[in-house]
């Protein structure tokens, strides 16, 4: 009897440390989550992007991050219609404007659209995007232009100013 009741004694003990294991790795696995209302954080991609007008521009495809994933540009799915003549460009991030507090969350750009068509198509992943930037040329109208390249310095670098007295 003595050894019987030793065999089911293992056997309960066996029984919670089994549970016990099971239960800590559900906790490990368990992620950490937190909320996020959707008048704070809202999903974009396929989101329609409109004009100041209220116009259709496009829709956005694809968000180009930099290394720390930081959004850098979208990528919009322009023009055309019903899929037939439409074109896929890259706009610098600054120029969505982002509206979560608004119940229908539209994303609105305040670029014009002539400079929507002339926008460079980006097609080649694994080439440099030409990202279409805002900027404000001399006569205070918004534009675009490619960005830029940054300039190497033409002048070469000044010496310390120690090190003409030195040489007296």
């Amino acid at each position: 009897m003595a050894g019987k009741m030793g065999q089911e004694m293992t056997v309960r003990r066996g029984r919670i440390a089994s549970g016990l294991l099971a239960a800590l790795l559900l906790m490990a696995a368990a992620p950490i989550t937190t909320s996020m209302a959707p008048d704070i954080a809202m999903p974009i991609l396929g989101r329609t992007v409109y004009g100041s007008a209220g116009d259709t521009v496009g829709r956005v495809v694809d968000v180009l991050v930099d290394a720390a994933g930081l959004p850098q540009a979208a990528v919009l799915d322009v023009g055309g219609f019903l899929g037939v003549g439409n074109r896929v460009i890259a706009v610098h991030w600054s120029t969505l404007h982002f509206h979560p507090e608004d119940k229908d969350h539209p994303i609105t750009t305040d670029m014009p659209a002539d400079e929507i068509k002339a926008a460079p198509e980006y097609n080649d992943t694994t080439a440099p995007a030409q990202v279409v930037v805002p900027h404000t040329p001399p006569n205070g109208t918004l534009g675009t232009v490619a960005m830029p390249v940054p300039a190497k310095p033409t002048d070469p670098p000044a010496a310390p100013t120690g090190a003409a007295n030195a040489t007296k």
